[in-house]
C-alpha cells in the first residue's frame, strides 16, 4: 500500500470522512446536549440554567460561530484561540477580531514571458525547414506571415 493511501486510510478514520467544521458543530451539538442533561438532573440548579448556560456558550464561542458562517479559511486556529484564551477578554475579541476579518483572495500568479523577436522566429521557421518538419512553401508562407 502507498504512502498517499495510508495517509488517506488514517485520515479517513480520524476524521470519519467529515469536515473540520462538521466535526466541530457535532461537538459543540454534543458539549451542548451534555451541559442540558447535566443541568436536568442537578437539583439545585435554577430553572433559568436552561436558558443561561446555552446562552452563555453561544456568547462565548461567538467568534467561531462567525468564522464557521462566513467559512473563513482561518477556521481552526480561530477555534483554538477562542477555546483556549476565551476566557480573557483579550483572547475573545482577539478571536472575534479574526473571524470577522476578510481573507485574502488569492492572487492569480502572472507570468510574463518575453516575446521572442522576429529574427528568433525565422531562426526556428529555418531550422524547421532544415530538419524537414517544413517544407519550403510552408516556410515561405509563415515568413512572409511573420514580415507583414
Amino acid at each position: 500500500m502507498s504512502q498517499s493511501e495510508n495517509e488517506q486510510k488514517r485520515n479517513f478514520w480520524t476524521s470519519f470522512g467529515l469536515s473540520f467544521r462538521t466535526r466541530l458543530v457535532i461537538g459543540l451539538g454534543v458539549l451542548l446536549i451534555l451541559a442540558l442533561v447535566w443541568m436536568a438532573n442537578s437539583v439545585d440548579m435554577p430553572a433559568f440554567g436552561f436558558v443561561l448556560i446555552p446562552f452563555m456558550a453561544m456568547t462565548y464561542l461567538l467568534p467561531t460561530l462567525i468564522a464557521v458562517s462566513r467559512k473563513h479559511t482561518s477556521l481552526g486556529p480561530i477555534f483554538a484561540l477562542n477555546l483556549f484564551l476565551g476566557w480573557s477578554l483579550l483572547g475573545w475579541v482577539a478571536a472575534l477580531v479574526w473571524a470577522l476579518t476578510r481573507p485574502k483572495p488569492d492572487e492569480p500568479v502572472i507570468v510574463e514571458t518575453p516575446q521572442a523577436s522576429t529574427a528568433d522566429e525565422l531562426a526556428k521557421l529555418a531550422e524547421l525547414r532544415d530538419k524537414g518538419i517544413l517544407t519550403a512553401d510552408e516556410f515561405e508562407a509563415r515568413k512572409k506571415s511573420l514580415l507583414s
